[in-house]
């Protein structure tokens, strides 16, 4: 789940909310935090990440154009989907010596990114062709002698599965993805009441749950079908996930050329 800073600029990106009114905080859970919530807004001024603004009596608070790209740093970045298994494993070996420590931590940070399983700490496995990309920045870190890129046909071990758990941690992720369907599944129910009160609400739980599937989902090495356990979570959550989505998008309201309405007309949100 977001942290309340990345909360409240997504509040403001969305649209104009009464944020800081007793019954808005009181709505969205802020008020029991209500020091917290303040001082929350007194720092992503300072740092420029939104601008306050008066209108006669009334301060107003805007999200800025560098909130907008805190936002969009701090989200999880899922790992693109890798073409069709060919049923061969990449290894990846270096012995990099211990006076470019800080490179062999740049190349394992990128197999890490990519989605290689650590066999040992100088011993990848993939079961997907990086080849161009470790060899790239082989290249660049002037590391070219000291990595090895193999292609293996098959192992020892007869089943792949277990050779997967070996090397990832599969039932964690099913752990993880399991807990968010559990996490969601009452906050992403029909809401009780109609208007756009409810309507926002829907809007943050579906936020919230697509900020967190992205934060498990950057971790999921997106192994192929055969690797993983026939009851797989990860494609239950997706399938969970596409739901929540159409499920909301029938109980926002819209406009007569059928986009969704924002929850006020403006893009401010009175101080009151």
């Amino acid at each position: 789940m977001p942290s309340l800073r990345k909360d409240i600029l997504m509040m403001l990106g969305e649209g104009a909310i009464r944020l800081l009114t007793f019954r808005s905080l009181f709505t969205l859970g802020w008020l029991s935090n209500y020091p917290t919530y303040y001082r929350a807004i007194g720092r992503l001024e300072r740092e420029g990440l939104l601008r306050k603004t008066k209108r006669s009596r009334d301060a107003y608070l805007r999200i800025t154009s560098q909130g907008r790209q805190f936002l969009e740093r701090s989200r999880s970045r899922r790992r693109e989907t890798p073409p069709p298994w060919d049923r061969r494993w990449r290894l990846v070996i270096f012995d990099i010596p211990e006076k470019q420590r800080d490179l062999r931590r740049r190349l394992r940070r990128h197999l890490a990114a990519w989605g290689f399983g650590r066999v040992q700490r100088s011993v990848w496995i993939s079961p997907h062709d990086y080849q161009d990309q470790i060899l790239d920045v082989a290249r660049r870190a002037g590391l070219t002698p000291c990595v090895f890129h193999l292609t293996v046909e098959k192992f020892s071990v007869p089943d792949n599965r277990r050779l997967a758990e070996a090397f990832w941690d599969i039932r964690g992720l099913q752990d993880r993805y399991r807990s968010l369907m559990r996490t969601y599944a009452r906050k992403m129910a029909p809401p009780p009441a109609k208007g756009h009160t409810a309507a926002m609400l829907h809007r943050r739980s579906l936020r919230n749950l697509e900020w967190d599937y992205l934060a498990i989902l950057s971790r999921d090495p997106q192994l192929p079908e055969d690797l993983l356990p026939a009851n797989w979570a990860g494609a239950a959550a997706r399938r969970f996930v596409e739901r929540c989505r159409g499920r909301l998008s029938r109980t926002l309201p819209y406009d007569a050329r059928g986009r969704t309405l924002r929850v006020r007309s403006d893009t401010l949100c009175p101080i009151r």
